[in-house]
């Protein structure tokens, strides 16, 4: 008896840690390839290579993105885009 908890008990640490593994892969990879893309979609969008950082914790992703003041001055609604590209490149 003392055998099979001890096999159940390491199984369902093993499960654990393989699911937690899983999703770190998940979020760090959607991170990585949303970091590739929204430079080159905003580029197509403003006509202009913007300065992308993202940061990533655990429970938190930043992101930070820099266009010169005259693209800035042209377009006032900045933050409609900005919407619709989050939706799009929200990584699961």
């Amino acid at each position: 008896m003392k055998k099979f908890f001890k096999t159940l008990l390491f199984i369902g640490g093993t499960a654990a840690a393989a699911h937690l593994g899983m999703k770190a892969y998940r979020r760090v990879s959607g991170t990585v390839k949303l970091s590739k893309s929204l430079p080159e979609f905003l580029s197509n969008v403003y006509g202009e290579q913007p300065k992308v950082d993202i940061n990533q914790t655990m429970s938190y992703l930043s992101i930070k993105v820099r266009f010169s003041q005259e693209i800035l001055d042209n377009t006032r609604t900045s933050k409609i885009p900005f919407v619709s590209i989050s939706t799009i490149f929200t990584p699961k």
